[in-house]
């Protein structure tokens, strides 16, 4: 039987205490790239476009909503989520 360390034991606390040594090859990015900003978008984490299907939090209602289950939620970076590009799209205006 194999046992896990929970996730919040394994994140490292501080920046100084990651591993932040590339795994591979790595290439200096282009000079023109000073001071821009960028955005990576994560289509998995956004939004899937069904958010319609689900009911929203009622805060005159807050007892028809279970509490998230922390192991659940800690645990869902470890799987895919469900977001599509639709659901990316369907925000759009948000973003």
């Amino acid at each position: 039987m194999t046992t896990h360390t929970p996730i919040e034991k394994q994140a490292p606390r501080s920046l100084a205490a990651a591993d932040i040594t590339p795994r591979g090859r790595v290439f200096p990015s282009p000079g023109r790239w000073r001071d821009q900003v960028f955005y990576q978008l994560l289509p998995d984490r956004f939004s899937d476009g069904q958010e319609a299907q689900r009911p929203m939090f009622d805060y005159h209602q807050p007892g028809q909503f279970a509490a998230a289950d922390k192991a659940a939620w800690m645990a869902a970076g470890n799987r895919f989520v469900g977001g599509t590009l639709k659901g990316v799209q369907s925000k759009l205006d948000y973003l």
